[in-house]
């Protein structure tokens, strides 16, 4: 549940600033303000026979099926299985859409939006969405549909085995007694004695590595878990780590290790040997791969062609003054335009 939890709000994260995004650009408030009825402190006053004039800005003032409907379209399978995945993931994302929504009230009621830096932001960020929305058609139309075909992703998996090998991993426990290369001579010294001290117990049996790491070490994770550091990728280990464990054999205890960063004691669990993933397995991986890769080349192709149609003039000798310009610039302090 934490995994998913915390998997829930960094898509919620997502999903707001793209929302924001869209929701502040040209014609988002009044998308928003018709999924509720009007606001009274919206109604602008109207002279003597002027009919009353309904503000545009505004949030939503009920979150309805409808709107979460839109909103989960705007993301991609994964994300949005992700949320729909159990009630809990929901809720919040509703509740956070409602804060959302709460907020975006508040600041329209406030003429947050009649700040000229805002408004700049706002219309940036309108035109980057609009743009963006457009390249991502230009890909869906010129990305054939039946890309990659059964033969090319089997070409591709054939090609790239080592990719889809899982590698050596070991169980390892670790004592931690740091000493850092630019530590003093005698720091060191004195480190380097007490692993020598801990590791010799420890191979006499005097002593348990649990007892020893939770007084000793003072790395957190293997201090509050007796040591142990988990399964871990051989390839992904010190050097001189790797090359003691290498040599020991399993449930025995190492010398101390020295790094840059102190003295290791080791302890060498069971050595999981790697294994070759077959293709079946990596199938949905390497389409998902080969069609990211192809739409990132449609998409370069795409801007370049544009820019040779829709031309945009810059006189790049002159760069080097601009930017002699802007470094002298009297720039303001703090959060431009969102101070009071």
């Amino acid at each position: 549940m934490e995994l998913n939890t915390l998997r829930i709000l960094a898509i919620v994260g997502v999903l707001l600033l793209g929302a924001m995004l869209i929701l502040v650009g040209a014609g988002g408030a009044l998308w928003w303000a018709k999924q509720s009825p009007p606001d009274q402190a919206a109604v602008s006053a109207a002279g003597p026979g002027e009919p009353a004039v309904i503000s545009e800005r505004a949030g939503a003032k009920q979150i309805e099926l409808e709107t979460v409907h839109q909103l989960l379209s705007l993301v991609d399978h994964d994300r949005r299985a992700a949320i729909l995945e159990t009630p809990e993931n929901f809720a919040k994302f509703v509740q956070q859409e409602r804060a959302n929504q709460a907020v975006l009230t508040a600041a329209y009621e406030n003429a947050a939006d009649h700040n000229d830096a805002v408004s700049t932001l706002m219309l940036r960020a309108s035109q980057k969405v609009l743009a963006e929305a457009y390249l991502t058609q230009v890909v869906r139309r010129n990305l054939d549909v039946d890309f990659p075909s059964e033969a090319q992703t089997r070409e591709f998996y054939e090609a790239n085995k080592a990719a889809f090998r899982l590698p050596d991993r070991v169980h390892l426990w670790q004592i931690f007694i740091p000493a850092p290369a630019q530590s003093p001579d005698t720091a060191r010294k004195n480190a380097g004695a007490l692993a020598t001290q801990v590791s010799t117990k420890l191979r006499k049996s005097e002593t348990n590595f649990a007892a020893e790491a939770a007084k000793h070490s003072k790395h957190l994770q293997s201090r509050v878990n007796d040591g142990y550091m988990g399964l871990l990728k051989m390839d992904d280990l010190l050097p001189e780590v790797r090359a003691e464990i290498e040599k020991l054999k399993p449930e025995t205890v190492s010398l101390p290790v020295q790094s840059d960063a102190g003295f290791h004691i080791i302890k060498r669990g069971a050595l999981v040997v790697g294994t070759q993933l077959e293709y079946a397995a990596v199938q949905q991986r390497i389409v998902a791969q080969l069609r990211r890769e192809a739409g990132n080349r449609v998409r370069q192709a795409a801007v370049k062609k544009i820019m040779e149609t829709y031309q945009v003039a810059v006189d790049e000798s002159a760069l080097d003054g601009w930017l002699q310009s802007l470094q002298s610039a009297d720039w303001p302090t703090g959060n431009p335009g969102l101070r009071r």
